[in-house]
C-alpha cells in the first residue's frame, strides 16, 4: 500500500514522503496547505463543550475543529492526512464525519492502543480499535491503520511490547506502526521484526523531541526507506 502512496505523491520511496506534524490550528493548517508537503498530521481531541477539535494534550481547546480540518483538506485533493486519535469516545463520531466528506486521498488512522514500557496506560481497547478500523477499511481502500504504544522518555520498546503488537495485528495485511525516533536505536533488534511481513511498515516520529545528526545518520544506516514513513523534525 505505501509503495502505491509513494507513486501517488510522485516520489521514489515512502521514506521520501514529507510531513506537517501536529497541525492543530487554523494558522498551522493554512501554512501546511501552502507548503509542498504530502501528508498533514493532526491530533483529534474533545474540548470542554463536547466539540471534536484538533489539539494535542494537555491542550483541550483549539480554533480548528475536525469538521473544518476535513473541509479544508477536501479543497486540496492530493494531500494525505494522518489522524492521531487521543480519546476512544470520539473515534466513531470522527469516522462518521470523515465518511461525510468522502475523502479519496491516502488516510492513516492512528492511536496508542498498547501501554509502552514505563509509560501511561493506553486509553483505547486494542481489539476494539482494530475491529472498528478493519470494518471501516473494507469500504475504503485509501486507508491504513496505525496502532502504537504510549511512550515515556528513555523507556525503550521491549520484546514483550513487540510480541503483543504482532499478536494483535497478525491478521492485518496493511499496517504502519508509529515508533518514536529517540527510542529506536536501543530497541531496533525488536522493532525491526515489525517490517518483516509484507505490507507492514514503520512510521518514525519525533514529535517535540530534538533530533540530532547522529540520530539522522543512524536512521539512514539502519531503516529501509522503502519500509518506513519518516516524520521527524
Amino acid at each position: 500500500m505505501i509503495d502505491k502512496w509513494a507513486r501517488y505523491f510522485g516520489v521514489n520511496k515512502p521514506g521520501e514522503i514529507t510531513w506537517s506534524h501536529g497541525t492543530n490550528s487554523q494558522e498551522a493548517l493554512i501554512d501546511a496547505l501552502g507548503r509542498p508537503v504530502h501528508f498533514i498530521e493532526t491530533d483529534v481531541m474533545l474540548n470542554r463543550l463536547g466539540k471534536i477539535i484538533c489539539a494535542h494534550p494537555p491542550n483541550t481547546d483549539s480554533d480548528l475543529s475536525l469538521n473544518d480540518f476535513f473541509w479544508r483538506i477536501s479543497q486540496k485533493a492530493k494531500i494525505g492526512i494522518k489522524l492521531d486519535f487521543k480519546l476512544p469516545e470520539i473515534f466513531w463520531p470522527s469516522l462518521y464525519l470523515l465518511e461525510k466528506y468522502g475523502l479519496k486521498q491516502p488516510i492513516i488512522l492512528n492511536a496508542d492502543i498498547l501501554q509502552g514500557n514505563g509509560a501511561d496506560a493506553a486509553r483505547f481497547h486494542p481489539e476494539a480499535f482494530l475491529v472498528i478500523c478493519q470494518t471501516y477499511l473494507k469500504d475504503h481502500a485509501n486507508v491504513i491503520v496505525s496502532p502504537g504504544w504510549t511512550t515515556a522518555d528513555d523507556c525503550f520498546y521491549t520484546k514483550e511490547n513487540v510480541d503483543e503488537m504482532i499478536s494483535l495485528c497478525r491478521w492485518l495485511d496493511n499496517v504502519t506502526f508509529p515508533v518514536r525516533l529517540s527510542l529506536m536505536e536501543e530497541s531496533w533488534p525488536e522493532l525491526r521484526r515489525l517490517t518483516e511481513k509484507d505490507g507492514w511498515t514503520l512510521s518514525v516520529w519525533s514529535g517535540t523531541d530534538p533530533v540530532t545528526s547522529d540520530q539522522r545518520q543512524w536512521l539512514k544506516d539502519n531503516v529501509d526507506s522503502m519500509k518506513a514513513f519518516i516524520d521527524i523534525g
